[in-house]
């Protein structure tokens, strides 16, 4: 799990970079992950979780292998550079598919996610009011606003925060003891997606703003106050 959070975060930072080595060495991460994870897997099988969405993602990678050996493409270079990139998109789904199995492991990865969303989020404002269009405020972008964080292009940060907004609504209403916690990083996130001016991205915003504390509420997700909480309270009264 260590491993694939590092090389997601990876992934991430560098995708300003303009060159091909940043993806080849995300690209080789993950490959390299999957021959680490074979080995004991062939030494010792044990049961995998698949899903219909795993599925779908091998059939993508399948049919553009397909292509490549029967000379069914016309761009080889372009349908092998998409054969790889749906490969290690495959392969994060399928390593995090694994782990999240255990519900340990699940609640651990989905949480450094939104904090790791929460520290790109507010270095990407602050990058695009301060650096003059320079990432991290060392790199030159090619443009002089709106670029925030390794995002060169706004819509591209509209949809990433997009992408993990709806874990940390999720998580302020389902954990009541950090729930002002996970409450903040969701207010910031969205102010965050209105500084990028990304119209379709607010609309977007303001939907799961609204949908998902109510997905999660009719489901039954959310945590009631610890009934500590209610105690503490019944003494005060009780000594006045």
């Amino acid at each position: 799990m260590n491993a694939i959070t590092a090389v997601l975060c990876f992934g991430i930072l560098s995708l300003w970079v303009p060159g091909r080595w940043a993806l080849a060495v995300y690209q080789c991460g993950l490959f390299g992950l999957s021959v680490a994870w074979a080995v004991p897997f062939a030494l010792r099988p044990f049961p995998l979780r698949c899903t219909p969405e795993l599925a779908l993602l091998a059939a993508v990678v399948l049919y553009g292998c397909l292509q490549l050996s029967i000379g069914l493409t016309i761009y080889s270079w372009q349908t092998s550079e998409m054969v790889l990139n749906w490969g290690a998109n495959g392969l994060v789904f399928f390593f995090v598919l694994q782990f999240s199995a255990v519900r340990r492991l699940r609640q651990r990865f989905l949480k450094r996610v939104i904090y790791f969303a929460f520290a790109v989020c507010v270095l990407s404002v602050v990058q695009n009011f301060t650096s003059t269009g320079r990432i991290f405020w060392l790199f030159p972008s090619g443009y002089t606003d709106m670029v925030f964080g390794p995002f060169v292009y706004p819509n591209q940060f509209a949809a990433f925060v997009e992408s993990v907004l709806p874990l940390a609504l999720y998580y302020a209403v389902r954990e009541s003891r950090a729930r002002l916690v996970y409450a903040a990083i969701a207010a910031i996130m969205a102010a965050s997606e209105v500084a990028a001016a990304s119209r379709a991205g607010c609309v977007l915003v303001l939907l799961e703003v609204l949908v998902i504390p109510w997905l999660a509420m009719r489901r039954g997700h959310v945590e009631p106050v610890p009934t500590t909480h209610y105690a503490a309270f019944d003494v005060s009264r009780s000594t006045r």
